[in-house]
């Protein structure tokens, strides 16, 4: 298949995004867009496009959602910034460096880390306890949806009543590979102090 070619699927379901289209419906494509829709029948007399056979899978519209988070992506540049990095060892690097050039900070905030970075996606608390053994620490993930946290957490700020949309975790849930596997799932919120007080509760 070449790059920037002209497709044509077919022998499939189309979702247009509103309805399914006829049966026989085949969807031309080209340099990332539909380009056009041809009735049933049409497979054998497309021209260039060159044929896709889609065998009975369903084709819909890309679900792209491309937008950004000025305020949280300043908020973690100018704290501890793991985007510079794209492995263990190189984030485990950049939290000891920010944590020797900044002993005054209490909590070590920030982030930038990505999931393929660690076995399974999932990172080791046990990688940060290694480097700052002080305080605790707190990193959200590259896509701001999960955190990485130490095992330095204050048991006396754990919350007697569970979480709820609108308190800035919509429904996190931990992730264990092991007992030495610490990791959110689910956070829409920046690190505040009511969330790292909050995310302390999680053991």
């Amino acid at each position: 298949m070449q790059v920037g070619a002209e497709l044509a699927f077919y022998n499939g379901s189309v979702f247009d995004g509103a309805s399914f289209c006829p049966v026989g419906t085949v969807v031309l494509a080209g340099d990332g867009k539909v380009t056009g829709i041809a009735p049933s029948g049409r497979a054998g007399k497309l021209g260039s496009a060159e044929p896709v056979d889609l065998r009975g899978g369903t084709l819909l519209p890309g679900f792209i959602d491309s937008h950004a988070h000025p305020v949280f992506a300043g908020d973690q540049m100018r704290r501890c910034d793991l985007r510079q990095a794209s492995t263990s060892a190189g984030y485990a690097e950049l939290v000891a460096a920010y944590a020797a050039a900044h002993p005054e900070v209490e909590w070590i905030t920030g982030g930038g880390w990505s999931m393929d970075a660690f076995p399974g996606g999932v990172p080791s608390k046990d990688l940060l306890d290694a480097v700052v053994s002080d305080r605790p620490v707190f990193l959200t993930h590259a896509g701001a949806r999960a955190i990485w946290p130490t095992a330095r957490m204050k048991p006396e700020a754990r919350p007697t009543a569970p979480l709820r949309t609108g308190s800035g975790f919509a429904g996190f849930r931990g992730t264990s590979a092991g007992s030495s596997t610490r990791t959110l799932f689910g956070c829409s919120a920046p690190a505040t102090p009511t969330c790292l007080a909050r995310c302390s509760s999680w053991s």
